[in-house]
């Protein structure tokens, strides 16, 4: 069986054995009807956080200018700070006025700003990552504690918004990501993002494939085909992945450092991003793949040519499971 799986702005054919079982899992389509053009808010903000990872440079004007919000600063848990991968969404969010967070000084005075006020907008992409696939108050603690903030110390509102396979903006919904739990284990989990914008760097690949990576049964294979054109992305995240735990890793760091720690001693993780082995193997221990082919011969390897497969093609968008 062919497959064609997206990676940047092309596509590559993987090719799976004819005898295995193959479950191709694409995103639900949103419901029309929960989708808007201006804020599902009648109120105006002091501030507002706008989490524009994943969202396309050209996005982020559009979505500064329709933030409810007296000052709006923004920040991209995959690569804002990132020297290479985060320039361009830096220079779209200051032409509009909008303060980016770049590092932890850019985290201290948000957290500053948003102690003073006592409230929040949270205006987040509604994508199927680690972190976005959170409930709204989960999400909403999660945040205020990368901030160093107490959950109970300030009110926080949460806003969702949608994008399409290009990472534009399409509007404003009340309706979290539709991430379903597996309901059975895989013996290979191939995990497309979705290609460029959501594979431009490692750390935003690892958000979307660590929201999906349940699908793999013990000990078998995630193979995360992403193509990472501007880096690793977030030294804050990449850090926090590589030592665990820590000082400074906290709120999401602290969520996407525990997942990956646990599933790379659970599954075997796999990638065929071209970015320095010293870094992806020996540091973060995923294995790299000069090939996407050789994902499926690492799980025929050990299991043989009868394997159960999970084909996510646009991961970050959401995946249903088969009907059983």
């Amino acid at each position: 069986m062919e497959v064609w799986v997206p990676w940047r702005d092309t596509e590559l054919l993987l090719e799976l054995p004819g005898e295995a079982l193959v479950d191709l899992m694409d995103p639900p389509e949103p419901d029309p009807s929960s989708v808007r053009n201006d804020p599902l808010t009648d109120r105006n903000f002091p501030v507002a956080l706008l989490d524009v990872t994943f969202a396309s440079p050209g996005s982020i004007g559009t979505l500064v200018r329709r933030c409810p919000a007296e000052e709006t600063y923004v920040i991209s848990w995959a690569d804002l700070e990132s020297p290479s991968s985060g320039t361009e969404l830096r220079r779209a969010a200051e032409v509009e006025g909008a303060l980016p967070v770049t590092d932890v000084n850019g985290l201290s005075a948000l957290r500053e700003r948003v102690a003073r006020s006592g409230e929040l907008l949270l205006v987040a992409p509604s994508v199927a990552s680690l972190v976005h696939a959170l409930d709204d108050r989960s999400l909403a603690e999660s945040v205020c504690v990368t901030l160093g903030i107490g959950p109970e110390e300030v009110r926080v509102e949460v806003l969702r918004y949608l994008v399409d396979q290009r990472g534009e903006f399409t509007g404003f919904t009340g309706q979290g990501p539709q991430v379903q739990e597996p309901e059975r284990g895989y013996d290979l989990v191939v995990c497309s993002p979705g290609g460029r914008p959501f594979d431009r760097t490692l750390v935003g690949s690892l958000l979307v494939a660590l929201a999906a990576s349940r699908l793999s049964a013990d000990g078998r294979v995630l193979g995360v085909v992403c193509g990472c054109e501007e880096g690793f992305g977030s030294r804050l995240a990449l850090d926090g992945m590589i030592r665990g735990s820590g000082e400074g890793i906290n709120g999401v760091y602290a969520l996407l450092a525990s997942r990956f720690v646990e599933e790379r001693s659970r599954v075997r993780i796999l990638t065929n991003a071209p970015l320095p082995r010293a870094v992806v193997q020996e540091l973060l221990g995923i294995r790299q793949a000069s090939r996407v082919d050789d994902l499926v011969h690492a799980a025929t390897r050990f299991v043989g040519r009868e394997i159960r497969v999970a084909v996510l093609r646009r991961a970050a968008l959401g995946f249903r499971l088969p009907s059983q």
